[in-house]
């Protein structure tokens, strides 16, 4: 990872933010993603949360079926309106290949410091 890359990912080159997969999830919310479990198990959906320490994830609109299937019409796989993964159990992420991951980081980013600054706006001071 470069120098450029490392800044883009911390979010300026603060030292204190983590910058583990499971500290940036909250960045890619709305993003589709597949997730295969160390069972074998693929699901694909919409990462609807994400937690920091954990890495559990809650998927919304997703699918599963097992890595030896193939996902189409005449095969018989689950749908899921919201499905919740335990960060243990995770084997591997895979975002969509067009999917700008560094820009979504900004974007995320961005909007965490936002709803930051609308918070402590919002707050009263004591006299």
């Amino acid at each position: 990872m470069s120098k450029t890359e490392k800044s883009v990912v911390t979010g300026g080159g603060s030292s204190k933010q983590q910058t583990n997969l499971s500290s940036l999830l909250k960045y890619f919310i709305g993003l589709e993603i597949a997730v295969e479990l160390k069972n074998g198990r693929i699901y694909r959906g919409i990462l609807h949360e994400s937690d920091d320490h954990t890495m559990n994830i809650v998927l919304r609109n997703a699918n599963t079926h097992t890595s030896d299937q193939i996902c189409t019409e005449d095969r018989n796989y689950i749908d899921y309106s919201l499905l919740q993964i335990r960060g243990g159990m995770i084997r591997y992420i895979q975002f969509p290949d067009d999917a700008d991951l560094p820009q979504l980081v900004k974007m995320g980013i961005n909007r965490v410091k936002a709803a930051s600054d609308k918070y402590n706006r919002g707050k009263r001071t004591t006299r």
